[in-house]
């Protein structure tokens, strides 16, 4: 990604478009995200909220693709203010469970 901050929007449908384009069917998702980082880094939780005010299309966005449930390649390119970026992984990738 271009390190543009608050561009999950953005890179969904660049991310969509590239599956579409390589034959995978996907679907795009906006919702909320809450991060919660370990009580020892003493960093408080971080909440992405759709809210009815503010100019934004979404709180956060992801692509999900079977067998996954999340592509998030924005999670660490959010508009943080204590560096958490830096213990953010550069992609969250997650797949769907058949365990019972």
């Amino acid at each position: 990604m271009d390190g543009e901050k608050g561009a999950c929007v953005n890179t969904l449908m660049m991310l969509s478009k590239v599956l579409e384009f390589e034959d995978f069917w996907s679907y795009s998702l906006k919702g909320a995200l809450t991060i919660n980082f370990s009580f020892d880094l003493n960093i408080r939780s971080k909440y992405f909220w759709p809210v009815d005010q503010g100019e934004f299309d979404a709180a956060h966005a992801w692509v999900a693709t079977p067998p996954f449930t999340v592509l998030d390649l924005s999670v660490n390119q959010q508009h943080y203010q204590e560096r958490e970026e830096a213990r953010l992984p550069n992609m969250v990738v997650s797949e769907i469970s058949c365990d019972g």
